[in-house]
């Protein structure tokens, strides 16, 4: 039997190019909430509609993860948690902060905001 040395340790991931990624992201956010405007004119019944279905996800968003935090209680580093809200979505926390992302761009009165906030999330 012939000796064979130890596999090198797999290199660890490199989080600061995962942080300026989101740094940069979280930017051309801020910079398209302040040098667009909505397509719809701020007043009319489409863009209240729109901002009410902003409110609306905001608010999913906030119940989903106070259900998804109150549902897995202490046992997420006991158990691996596959009921509730974790039948649906293994990270339910990630889905509900996506939605509430996209509720913030739609409360802009913008789906193309809505839209580029829940794929930057």
């Amino acid at each position: 039997m012939s000796y064979a040395p130890p596999k090198p340790a797999a290199k660890a991931f490199d989080q600061h190019k995962r942080l300026l990624v989101i740094q940069v992201a979280a930017a051309l956010a801020v910079m398209l909430l302040l040098f667009t405007k909505p397509f719809l004119v701020e007043g009319s019944d489409g863009h209240e509609y729109i901002e009410a279905l902003g409110i609306g996800f905001v608010l999913v968003c906030f119940l989903g993860r106070l259900w998804s935090i109150l549902y897995v209680g202490g046992r997420k580093n006991d158990e691996l948690v596959t009921i509730g809200p974790f039948s649906m979505s293994r990270n339910p926390l990630y889905f509900f902060s996506t939605v509430g992302a996209a509720g913030v761009g739609l409360m802009y009165g913008s789906v193309l905001v809505a839209a580029a906030l829940a794929l930057v999330s």
